[in-house]
């Protein structure tokens, strides 16, 4: 029997209605995941932790604690901090290729959403020193800051974040990076988010010198 352009493409449809269904539900899926992340609301403030610190990114007492310091800026009626845990191991080698660490790192540094990190070492050998502000300038009487590092070990963030003291190892700091354009993002945006931050940081760095 020869079919009519009409008639094939009825054939067809009937023949294929479950894979068509299928990719339709897949397409809506889709668009209603897009849809749902443009319209979520960002946190207020997102913080990156970076190193092998599992009982400090493993818990959420480190982002009620910089969250006590926050404000509701994105308006949405609550303060939510963020800490993105990139678990970064020095002289990790494959492992930091395997565990997706790499990846997050590039990228995160080629953003600005973030400009306060909580870091070590491992972290302080990858990068040129004008990705951080020089906090010996802003504190230079302050027995915790040595150049660019606020250093954890001797104060109270542990007890602050609930974990022991022995999970803050003495190379641990937090730093602030400082605003520049960027691969994702502009200076303009970046200073911006710096603007906002800065006072959480400042108010931290007060808490924490105690």
């Amino acid at each position: 029997i020869k079919l009519t352009v009409w008639g094939k493409i009825k054939n067809f449809f009937y023949h294929n209605k479950w894979w068509l269904g299928l990719a339709c539900f897949v397409v809506l899926l889709g668009v209603y995941l897009i849809v749902d992340i443009i319209n979520k609301p960002r946190p207020d403030m997102l913080v990156l932790l970076i190193g092998e610190y599992p009982s400090v990114g493993q818990n959420s007492y480190l982002s009620d604690y910089i969250g006590s310091f926050a404000e509701d800026f994105n308006g949405n009626g609550k303060t939510e901090v963020d800490v993105y845990y990139i678990d970064y191991q020095k002289d990790g080698g494959y492992a930091n290729y395997a565990n997706g660490a790499d990846t997050k790192l590039t990228t995160e540094m080629q953003i600005g959403d973030a400009v306060i990190i909580i870091a070590g070492d491992a972290f302080k050998e990858l990068i040129e020193d004008d990705i951080l502000v020089d906090l010996s300038e802003m504190y230079p009487d302050n027995s915790h800051v040595k150049d660019r590092y606020f250093y954890l070990k001797d104060t109270d963030f542990a007890k602050h974040i609930g974990v022991a003291k022995s999970d803050i190892p003495e190379d641990m700091y937090i730093a602030l990076r400082t605003p520049k354009k960027l691969m994702y993002s502009d200076a303009d945006d970046m200073q911006e988010t710096y603007d906002k931050d800065l006072p959480v940081f400042q108010k931290l760095i007060e808490d924490l010198s105690k």
